[in-house]
């Protein structure tokens, strides 16, 4: 993840760009002191982190497992008027009753 130490690592510019892009357009949702750490999941391989803000809640996921995970990952409470967001891909995300 730092090109400059090793050239080799030139692709994951994009990722870190990436990254800091997101941490520094929802700064408020990172230094929330009511940030919740492993928020329980259906999948014990993915790590999920809730990052509530006075608009948005963030939830980062961490996979554990090389083979990935497929399926629902963890239920929110619905909120009227809400909807959900991949901020890496900037997609909607499609949610289940």
């Amino acid at each position: 993840m730092f090109p400059l130490n090793n050239p080799d690592n030139e692709p994951d510019w994009p990722i870190l760009a990436r990254g800091l892009d997101i941490l520094r357009t929802h700064r408020e949702n990172f230094a929330s002191s009511d940030w919740q750490p492993l928020v329980p999941g259906k999948d014990p391989a993915v790590w999920i982190n809730q990052w509530p803000g006075h608009e948005t809640t963030i939830y980062t996921l961490r996979g554990t497992n090389p083979n990935g995970h497929h399926g629902p990952l963890f239920r929110v409470p619905r909120r009227p008027k809400y909807h959900y967001v991949d901020l890496w891909r900037y997609r909607p995300i499609n949610t289940q009753p």
